[in-house]
């Protein structure tokens, strides 16, 4: 018979040591075996399960095409791109952010906006972004006034990097002064002078868009997710002011649309789980549109911060 080392009691006590004995079910310790078990039961009852994207969207959706695709098949690629089967766990709610990439894309466009440096004389190294002005969280509401007119405009605040709190700070003391329309910047300085952004996608959050929406952005938003029929369209809800275009829209569909290709555009789907508005995005800048920023929470976003859907 095979021999197991046991350890010596002045080494390690069975209490805390786990070892393998010949004569316990196949050479397993009954502590170890209580062990595998309580962690089955914890694996079982205390891991969430893993939430995996979607299919694709869109008028063809691929699970929709073709004689032998199955109904189901055809009703969960459906669902993944509607309101309904939007995942809030993919929301990320939270500041108005835009990076860097939308950021060049709202200024090529000339949104109207105030641009604010939000660095202390400390911190200020003379560099600025477009023509930004300067205020801090310790500004007076005259102070502001006369550097914002409007407490409805789309105010863009910034500071050195991602680690300088100076913006959000200045977006928390606004909104307190009743700007509620502030989106932050946080890449700031670094990120827009010292960083290569020239592959990353322009992309804005829930709360950003919100913003963006609410102070009349002059805008084109495209629901990327599509419908089979007029119909379908009709009882979908949409982001209020948005049109209907996918990755599979012709040329002449698109100008119909966009007769502009110079505008800034927002693309959404249903959820981030949602690959949809990527695609239009990429397929309108093959047709020559270049303006386009993604809106990646889309219906699941915009729902959850209160937003009201609208039909096309």
């Amino acid at each position: 018979m095979m021999k197991f080392w046991k350890p010596s009691k002045r080494c390690c006590s069975s209490k805390n040591f786990l070892f393998f004995s010949p004569t316990l079910n196949g050479g397993i310790s009954v502590r170890f075996k209580n062990l595998i078990a309580g962690l089955a039961i914890f694996t079982l009852t205390a891991v969430p399960a893993l939430v995996l994207a979607g299919p694709s969207c869109g008028t063809k959706a691929s699970a929709c095409s073709g004689a032998k695709k199955t109904a189901s098949a055809c009703s969960a690629t459906k669902s993944a791109c509607s309101s309904s089967s939007a995942k809030v766990e993919n929301v990320k709610i939270g500041i108005p952010q835009i990076n860097t990439a939308a950021l060049k894309l709202m200024m090529a466009t000339n949104v109207d906006m105030t641009l604010i440096d939000a660095r202390s004389a400390k911190y200020d190294d003379g560099r600025r972004i477009g023509n930004a002005q300067t205020l801090t969280a310790g500004a007076s509401a005259e102070e502001v006034a006369n550097v914002i007119s409007s407490k409805d405009e789309l105010v863009v605040a910034y500071c050195s990097s991602v680690k300088c709190p100076a913006s959000k700070k200045l977006m928390a003391h606004l909104n307190k002064l009743g700007y509620k329309n502030v989106v932050v910047y946080e890449e700031g300085i670094a990120g827009w002078f010292d960083e290569d952004h020239s592959n990353e996608l322009p992309v804005i959050n829930t709360t950003a868009f919100m913003a963006m929406h609410n102070a009349n952005t002059t805008m084109a938003i495209l629901d990327a997710r599509g419908c089979d029929t007029a119909e379908d369209c009709k009882k979908a809800g949409h982001i209020p002011g948005a049109k209907e275009l996918t990755d599979k829209s012709t040329m002449a569909e698109i100008q119909k649309v966009l007769p502009d290709k110079d505008q800034l555009v927002v693309t959404y789907c249903g959820s981030a789980a949602c690959p949809a508005s990527e695609k239009l995005a990429a397929h309108l800048n093959k047709m020559g549109y270049t303006n386009v920023v993604i809106y990646k929470e889309g219906i699941a976003g915009w729902t959850t911060v209160g937003g009201e859907l609208a039909q096309l």
